[in-house]
């Protein structure tokens, strides 16, 4: 069984670059593996957090909050590399919703169905970077502090942001029909998404040994590596919505 799965995972979602002629793929590809990439070339006192980290190890075995210790030894270039680590995730994301978009327009094309017109998704894709630049940081807290309840809830917010991409229904429409979209495909989703995750994990701890050969041949096979699976998470996403009404589809079909 875990064969027939990874042989359908390779074909559907470890292979980023198919898509149209897989120009595209390639570009977004490079635009995120730059990005990250950028991120490990900053100067060393960028990501210099000794002095945080003893503070930390301070409020940790101190009986009290003292004034000393009320203030967070974070310097400006610490900032800064916290501002960039969090624009180039959330840029990252965007882009993997943009390459999840048009991977589901091309199944449908594939299919012989419509796809709404490229303006109206450019629209869409803007209004949804909009609301998620707004909601990113919240969002990302809840998920820190409710981790289980958030990893349970994957299979039916992946499908959100693709439903919306889609065309099919609206904003607001697209966050309350999540629930009942992925109802009996929950299990299915959820297991593409652990399983490809694990390989995931599996391929990191296997780049991890070049880190002992060389730092920078590391930092950019990691950076490879995060966004080969970026696109493969979209791929999901893309995958999962499209399962779900093409099934609806011949079940409504079977009935009548």
């Amino acid at each position: 069984m875990f064969l027939l799965n990874l042989k359908m995972w390779a074909r559907n979602y470890f292979n980023i670059d198919d898509l149209g002629k897989g120009i595209v793929s390639k570009l977004i590809f490079l635009f995120m593996l730059g990005i990250k990439t950028a991120m490990n070339f900053l100067p060393p006192e960028y990501s210099d957090f000794s002095q945080f980290a003893a503070w930390f190890r301070n409020i940790m075995t101190a009986g009290q909050m003292t004034d000393e210790l009320a203030v967070i030894p974070l310097t400006y270039e610490n900032w800064i590399f916290l501002f960039l680590t969090v624009l180039v995730l959330y840029i990252c994301i965007m882009t993997s919703l943009f390459y999840s978009g048009l991977v589901l327009r091309d199944l449908r094309s594939r299919n012989g169905k419509e796809n709404i017109p490229l303006s109206a998704f450019w629209g869409r894709f803007v209004i949804l970077c909009l609301v998620f630049s707004v909601i990113f940081l919240p969002f990302a807290l809840l998920a820190v502090y409710l981790v289980i309840l958030f990893l349970l809830a994957i299979p039916i917010i992946c499908t959100i942001p693709v439903c919306y991409l889609s065309g099919d229904k609206g904003f607001f429409a697209s966050i309350g029909g999540s629930a009942g979209r992925t109802r009996g495909f929950y299990i299915l989703i959820l297991r593409d998404i652990t399983g490809t995750y694990v390989i995931y994990m599996l391929l990191g701890f296997l780049v991890t040994l070049v880190s002992y050969l060389s730092g920078t041949a590391y930092a950019i096979i990691r950076s490879f590596l995060d966004v080969w699976y970026y696109m493969c998470f979209a791929r999901i996403c893309a995958y999962a919505y499209t399962y779900t009404q093409s099934i609806r589809i011949i079940n409504k079909t079977n009935k009548s």
